[in-house]
């Protein structure tokens, strides 16, 4: 498996970018959760263009655009994005780093 295709993985098993969020019933214990693009498709191979939302949240997001779904739940994917790729770039090296030892 690709390190973009695990990557896209591990992002879906986070939680909700939304969960909690006032305004949203987020649909999280349904289990399905999307990694959604943040920018243009084309960019699908940017890590830093991946954040978690439920289904119901992804569909919103498409379905208002990103600026607007930003606006309202007063958010920046973008930054989102690069925070789930910090997260995930530690959490590999670790597992890595755990595994060499």
């Amino acid at each position: 498996m690709n390190r973009d295709k695990r990557f896209r993985q591990w992002v879906a098993e986070q939680p909700c970018l939304l969960a909690g969020k006032p305004g949203h019933y987020c649909q999280t214990w349904s289990g399905k959760r999307d990694c959604a693009h943040v920018r243009t498709k084309t960019l699908a191979g940017d890590r830093m263009n991946c954040v978690s939302l439920c289904r119901a949240a992804h569909q919103e997001q498409h379905a208002m655009g990103i600026k607007s779904f930003e606006v309202k739940y007063q958010i920046d994917l973008t930054d989102e994005a690069q925070r789930l790729d910090g997260l995930y770039v530690q959490q590999t090296q670790s597992f890595t780093e755990e595994g060499a030892a």
